[in-house]
């Protein structure tokens, strides 16, 4: 029953009725009435809210064991990997995390499109390009901070020239410095000349 509901919450977060951390209350329906009907079974939507409700402690669960150090992941198995030693502290101190460690997690990428932060993994994941495809001549952020790589400190802004000479009353600055700020002799002086 359990697999048939991760497959049917797949699609419906796939059709976009998952517009954000949560199902649509039409999803919750269409999939209890379908569970209903398939395993016969009295099935209402606040059944499957609950179920949502289990796999999301646990994938959060997952989640923090993954965080803690000394714990590793195994991509292909879906599975928390860990030493004896490491094994036999966690679970001396939270049994009940015997069942996620060095054990395959099932349907780990269901889980992710499920319950997670509507981020999908392995199988199910596109690149960042195929949602946010870029304008060619779009400019990164790195490039519109510092437009000028000459010597000339007369053409950058007043706050970054009083931070380089020391006279401005405000704290200091923890920027990194600007590109006009760089030695003419540096490594770098030769290909900001190519750039050019």
């Amino acid at each position: 029953m359990c697999d048939m509901l991760f497959k049917m919450l797949v699609v419906e977060a796939e059709q976009g009725n998952k517009p954000s951390n949560k199902y649509k209350p039409q999803s919750l329906d269409k999939v209890a009435k379908e569970i209903g009907v398939k395993f016969n079974v009295e099935c209402h939507a606040s059944h499957v809210h609950n179920r949502l409700r289990t796999v999301r402690k646990e994938w959060k669960l997952v989640q923090d064991i993954r965080k803690k150090s000394g714990f590793g992941w195994d991509d292909n198995l879906k599975m928390i990997t860990c030493d004896k030693q490491t094994y036999d502290a966690e679970v001396l101190a939270h049994p009940a995390h015997a069942p996620y460690l060095n054990k395959k997690i099932e349907q780990y990428d269901e889980m992710a499109i499920v319950v997670g932060k509507d981020m999908a993994t392995g199988g199910f994941s596109k690149q960042w390009s195929e949602h946010s495809p870029l304008v060619e001549n779009e400019t990164p952020q790195n490039d519109i901070q510092n437009p000028k790589f000459e010597g000339d400190t007369d053409t950058l802004p007043k706050d970054a020239h009083e931070a380089s000479n020391g006279t401005s009353s405000k704290g200091r600055s923890h920027r990194k410095r600007t590109y006009a700020a760089m030695n003419e002799d540096s490594p770098f002086s030769e290909m900001t000349e190519q750039l050019k």
